[in-house]
């Protein structure tokens, strides 16, 4: 058995997505048989697929010829959270740009994305549903071909996505807290909660009821707690930090196509947990945001 030892890097994605990644090129359906006759294991079991594993967990995966064979070509060069027929969620790293910029020779997600659509058995070019500044690392929509494009995108103008980011930010800001101020003249709301708190800086759980541009960074902003790397809006640099400490971390809505609620979490990138280590936050933090995320009944779960 291949053994997959879960750590904070992988807290909060699915055993889906674990095994997506591990083997980028394994069709969907032969992903799906996994769990029968104890091919996949969890904690003596098998798991369902859409389980989201925690730090300390460990996957078993049983090493047939064609799982050798699928392990063989190496892990997935982008990060899948979840893919379905209509739909493809990634994790985006920080720095990335999504689109193609004037600069031919740069790297952007849809690209690479692109590149991976044969082994995912897409078809079509992929449309980008919910975009991320270049700084901000986390859950990116993109539907292959234009069938469903309308039916995602709808769902974000009419508010029916729930959606979570993570950020660092200056200061310490209340315990919980309501920001309504308008942004480029627009009506925005945003409501956070304190995860954790360091010496000069605190991670904040924040619920954006609106999805204006910059709208997290402007709000902590005009409550006199920027972000961490943020010198748009007046946040303090930090070590090796290109941009704001701002990560969407989860995502739920109903499947337009298939009609079920997905729910989505993505994993800490690693400088995001490198800033929160040299900003004092104590050990065991990343854990207590995925206990809210993961919290069945909270008002904070996803």
């Amino acid at each position: 058995m291949r053994e997959f030892p879960i750590t904070p890097a992988d807290e909060g994605r699915s055993v889906s997505s674990l095994l997506r990644n591990a083997m980028p090129a394994a069709p969907r359906a032969f992903l799906r048989r996994l769990p029968r006759g104890g091919a996949v294991m969890l904690g003596g079991s098998a798991p369902d697929l859409e389980r989201r594993l925690r730090s300390g967990d460990v996957v078993h995966l049983k090493e047939t010829a064609r799982v050798l064979q699928l392990l063989a070509a190496g892990p997935c060069p982008l990060d899948i959270l979840h893919d379905d027929d209509d739909l493809l969620v990634l994790n985006k790293p920080a720095g990335l740009a999504v689109h193609p910029t004037q600069d031919a020779t740069a790297p952007d997600l849809l690209t690479r994305a692109a590149a991976l659509a044969s082994d995912l058995g897409h078809r079509g070019n992929y449309h980008v549903i919910n975009r991320l500044d270049r700084w901000t690392s986390g859950v990116v929509l993109l539907v292959p071909g234009s069938r469903g494009t309308t039916a995602f995108a709808r769902l974000f103008e009419h508010r029916e996505v729930d959606k979570r980011y993570v950020a660092l930010v200056a200061g310490q800001p209340p315990d919980r807290g309501e920001i309504d101020v308008p942004v480029d003249g627009s009506p925005s709301r945003t409501t956070f909660t304190v995860v954790a708190r360091g010496g000069t800086a605190t991670l904040v759980l924040a619920h954006p009821d609106t999805g204006r541009r910059h709208q997290i960074r402007q709000h902590f902003a005009s409550i006199g707690h920027p972000l961490i790397g943020d010198r748009r809006y007046g946040g303090p640099s930090g070590a090796g930090i290109g941009g704001a400490l701002l990560h969407a971390v989860g995502i739920a809505f109903t499947h337009p196509v298939t009609g079920t609620r997905l729910a989505v979490l993505a994993p800490l990138p690693t400088h995001l947990r490198q800033s929160m280590s040299a900003a004092g936050l104590p050990e065991g933090t990343v854990g207590a945001l995925f206990d809210r995320l993961l919290g069945g009944n909270s008002d904070e779960a996803i």
